[in-house]
Order: structure tokens, then C-alpha cells, then sequence
């Protein structure tokens, strides 16, 4: 129980265990604050054995690992995700470059994704900021996943097996705008307030 940590041999797995109380939080951050030199520049796999990794406990463990110099998250992963098709998992912190996100189900972003962080989701992605960065939704081939942004000026996104790059341009008034595939190409719409038609 609690959370533990497992070297592979590539990357770091975090694995959350059942119910995590305060206690092992702050056990998890005397781990990190001993072992800084282990978990610089590494990459990290969080997994969670459950449906749905409550959001406040993620956010406590990404913070956590924000601290350390150039960690790079390469997954959040639950057990049971397979059996809960609207799992979704909210990130309420803005992606530095050089950081990334990737996830089995729906990612919101509460913040912004800048240029070099990058957001992989089997489904849907939302950012309630600026995408600056990669954004790659529908990853194992959703069509239908779409990619929304409050600011949309994304390096390259993607939708399933559908790529489209930045123009470049710059936007003096951006307004929201969502990404869907449409005739096997990426088209990107204002979103208005009563959604799409």
C-alpha cells in the first residue's frame, strides 16, 4: 500500500497502491528530497492500481517531481482503465518545456502547455490555457478525439494517425478553437459558446 518506487530499465515507475494518506506523501517527498541525483533528468511512469487517479493526489506527485531538475513524466496509467471509458485525469499546472504528459483516456489541462512540453492522450485533450506545444489526441487511432484550447498556437498536433504543423502565425486576439478530422485532414474551428454545429 502506498507508494512506492521501481527502477526499470529505461525509466522510474511510481506506483500509487490503494488508499494514500498524508503520511505517505510526505514519506514519497523525504524519498525524493534523499534520492534527487536518482530521479534528475529521468523518466518517471506513474501508475495507479484503480479506475481513476483522483486528480488531487496527481497534481501532488507531479508537483512534487516538478522540483527536480529536467524530470521528464512520460505516463499516467491506471489499472482499470479499460473498464471506466470516461477516464479522464485533470493536470491543474502549466507543462514547462522539456515535460510530457501521457495518458490512457481524456487529459485537461488547467494551464498552459508551452513550446517543448508535449500532451499524448488516448483520447480527447483540453487545454483551459495556451497550447504552445505538441498535442497528439485519439493516440491509438480515435478519429473522433479532438484537441480544444482556450489560445491555440501548437507547434504540431495530431489526431490519431493525422498530422498537421503550426502556420506560425500570430494571434492578436485569440478566441478558443477546437482540432477534429474532417475529409482525413486536421481542421481547426472557433469554438463557440454553444459548441460545435
Amino acid at each position: 500500500m502506498g507508494i512506492t518506487v521501481k527502477g526499470e530499465r529505461n525509466y522510474l515507475i511510481i506506483k500509487i497502491d490503494g488508499e494514500v494518506g498524508e503520511d505517505d506523501i510526505e514519506n514519497f517527498k523525504t524519498q525524493l528530497d534523499r534520492n534527487k541525483n536518482f530521479f534528475r533528468r529521468g523518466k518517471v511512469l506513474i501508475k495507479y492500481s484503480g479506475e481513476s487517479i483522483p486528480s488531487s493526489l496527481l497534481n501532488r506527485i507531479i508537483t512534487l517531481l516538478s522540483d527536480i531538475e529536467d524530470v521528464n513524466i512520460i505516463g499516467v496509467f491506471t489499472e482499470n482503465t479499460m473498464q471506466n471509458e470516461s477516464s479522464a485525469i485533470v493536470i491543474k499546472r502549466t507543462l514547462r518545456s522539456g515535460q510530457s504528459i501521457s495518458y490512457n483516456g481524456d487529459v485537461v489541462i488547467v494551464g498552459d502547455v508551452n513550446a517543448g512540453a508535449e500532451v499524448v492522450a488516448e483520447g480527447d485533450i483540453i487545454v483551459l490555457g495556451a497550447l504552445r506545444g505538441l498535442a497528439h489526441a485519439g493516440a491509438m487511432g480515435d478519429r473522433d478525439a479532438t484537441i480544444y484550447a482556450m489560445e491555440f498556437s501548437p507547434v504540431q498536433i495530431r489526431i490519431a494517425d493525422v498530422i498537421a504543423r503550426s502556420a506560425g502565425e500570430v494571434k492578436n486576439n485569440p478566441v478558443p478553437e477546437i482540432a477534429r478530422i474532417k475529409d482525413n485532414g486536421i481542421i481547426i474551428e472557433s469554438f463557440p459558446h454553444g459548441g460545435i454545429r
